[in-house]
């Protein structure tokens, strides 16, 4: 199948922390089983630089990237991510992963749904 869907970082971390309502998590096990599911290079850096992650988080981390398409900048994402960043405002981190969905017309799956509310022509599917 193709890849339909783009995880926001804090819908992969409470999915490793088993922290999703169950419906959620189902979700989620069928995208990835499925091939369905992508996530942002940010995502990739944001879940192994946070400062007090474990070896054992890491290992989890790592593990299920590795069923995940990692979709990585180009100009075309760059171009994007400054758009919506000028009319939203979000952080870098949060631009470039709702560009990365706009870009690639992807879905956002996100928890929570506030984090992307401000861009306008997203229509984040929230778990």
């Amino acid at each position: 199948m193709a890849i339909k869907y783009l995880l926001v970082t804090n819908t992969v971390i409470y999915f490793l922390k088993n922290s999703l309502p169950e419906n959620g998590k189902s979700f989620l096990v069928n995208c990835i089983a499925t091939n369905q599911a992508a996530i942002s290079f940010v995502t990739r850096i944001e879940l192994l630089a946070y400062p007090s992650i474990t070896n054992q988080e890491i290992n989890a981390a790592n593990a299920l990237m590795s069923l995940l398409h990692i979709i990585w900048a180009d100009e075309i994402l760059i171009d994007k991510t400054i758009d919506v960043r000028k009319q939203s405002l979000l952080k870098l981190p949060d631009a470039l992963i709702a560009s990365t969905a706009l870009v690639n017309k992807l879905e956002l799956v996100t928890a929570p749904l506030k984090d992307f509310s401000k861009v306008q022509i997203l229509n984040p599917l929230s778990l």
